[in-house]
């Protein structure tokens, strides 16, 4: 009979797969989004199109994985103390991501319908700054923050220390995409924070899960 992996790697696949199933999802999310024209995305979000919903439907998942995978984390790591003020920090950030995202979901749609276009691009804007300036900071600085104190205590490889460089790296990018309302910069960035952080999250589980073992009893 096969061991079950341990409760941490199954959530960091959990993670890594919804992060990489997000990517996936942008491909029918992108006529909605501000890289295509305003005359066209307004009159297909207006329908409130499937690809659209679904889409920031996974999203939503990947912030409460990112949720779970840290509270999994703090258990995995609980006689080394990891700090609970990373987990809230991980929860305050799918509180804003999560109300960005149901916007977009159900309010954004409504405005392409009837709203004129100030208030369509100003709710627009709002949200997408919510999510990439905010949200994703908060993410960022939970990543390094958590690798530093993990780099203390873990000992994590040197693989995972450049997986989380790469987060810091591209989540700036994405942060100083949100903050000059630049989407084709946020475009860019997005793939490798994603992929980075789930390669992260795997990679930790793995470290972690061996400092543990080799731990004295």
């Amino acid at each position: 009979m096969t061991a079950r992996r341990p409760a941490l790697t199954e959530m960091a696949w959990v993670t890594a797969v919804l992060h990489v199933g997000g990517l996936v999802a942008l491909v029918g999310m992108r006529p909605g989004s501000a890289l295509v024209s305003l005359d066209q995305r307004r009159p297909w979000l207006a329908e409130f199109p499937l690809p659209w919903i679904l889409g920031w439907g996974v999203w939503i998942l990947c912030a409460f994985s990112f949720l779970g995978f840290f509270i999994y984390l703090r258990a995995a790591t609980a006689s080394l103390g990891f700090p609970i003020r990373l987990v809230v920090l991980a929860g305050v950030a799918l509180a804003v991501d999560v109300a960005c995202d149901l916007t977009f979901i159900g309010l954004l749609p409504l405005l392409a319908r009837d709203g004129p276009n100030e208030r369509f691009l100003a709710l627009e804007r709002s949200c997408y700054a919510g999510g990439m300036v905010v949200a994703n900071g908060l993410y960022t600085l939970a990543v390094v923050l958590a690798s530093r104190w993990l780099a203390r205590h873990a000992r994590l490889a040197a693989r995972t220390r450049r997986a989380a460089a790469l987060v810091a790296v591209a989540g700036l990018v994405l942060l100083v995409g949100g903050l000059l309302d630049q989407p084709r910069v946020a475009g860019v960035a997005t793939p490798p924070v994603m992929l980075a952080y789930s390669a992260w999250a795997l990679w930790v589980a793995r470290d972690v899960l061996a400092a543990r073992s080799s731990a004295p009893a």
